[in-house]
């Protein structure tokens, strides 16, 4: 039975850094009994994984620039590049990487989530971040990539104190009613001590010879932090 790893974000908590580390490591995770998938769109950022599992007329940011208009041929070309990963795959352990899982709330789409990886045994990592500074940043990294803020309160651009994205409660009970194995982590508290993400994730994932010193290129510092 293979194992799997599924790295959820949040965004602006090092995801970009950890992802282009995973890639650049990924003959070392081979020998070491790991595989990154190698996402359709985004060889680092599986973003296929919440653009077909998401609901229909639900937004983000990648289905806003891809145009993604047949969710049921992003479905099936999601469900035959995921499937063969799985099987094809000689390691053990394997490793799914997509921020955008982190706007998956609703019970069918975890579900559909879960029914790409049966059967097998899924650990959820999930980094949270101080509420406020997390909007800041999200609103700063919208603007960065022209896209305007929005007062629907659904909306994944909505930025308010009040918003939905950071209702961790929410985000995390819903991956936890499927997945028995859903660890939060402490983005703050983390790169104040480590200053970034990477050294942590290889602990909770078993992988204790990552090479050091290449995390130091991917520091979790940014104009935008």
């Amino acid at each position: 039975m293979q194992s799997i790893f599924l790295h959820i974000g949040t965004h602006r908590t090092g995801t970009t850094s950890l992802q282009a580390y995973l890639d650049r490591q990924r003959t070392v995770l081979n020998r070491s009994g790991f595989a990154f998938y190698r996402g359709g769109f985004m060889r680092n950022n599986h973003v296929e994984l919440h653009a077909a599992a998401m609901r229909p007329g639900r937004d983000t940011p990648f289905r806003h620039y891809a145009r993604i208009g047949d969710i049921a041929r992003l479905r099936r070309y999601t469900e035959q590049r995921v499937g063969a990963f799985l099987q094809r795959a000689p390691q053990s352990k394997l490793i799914f990487s997509a921020e955008g899982l982190a706007y998956l709330r609703h019970a069918d789409e975890v579900d559909y989530l879960a029914s790409l990886l049966a059967p097998q045994q899924t650990t959820v990592i999930v980094y949270l971040r101080d509420k406020a500074a997390f909007l800041r940043s999200y609103r700063r990294q919208l603007r960065l990539m022209n896209l305007p803020p929005s007062s629907d309160p659904q909306h994944y651009a909505y930025c308010e104190a009040d918003s939905w994205l950071v209702d961790y409660d929410a985000l995390v009970g819903a991956y936890s009613r499927v997945f028995s194995d859903v660890r939060v982590l402490d983005y703050d508290e983390i790169c104040a001590r480590e200053r970034t993400i990477i050294p942590s994730f290889a602990r909770e994932i078993g992988w204790h010879d990552y090479d050091v010193p290449d995390t130091r290129l991917f520091l979790n510092v940014s104009r935008l932090a």
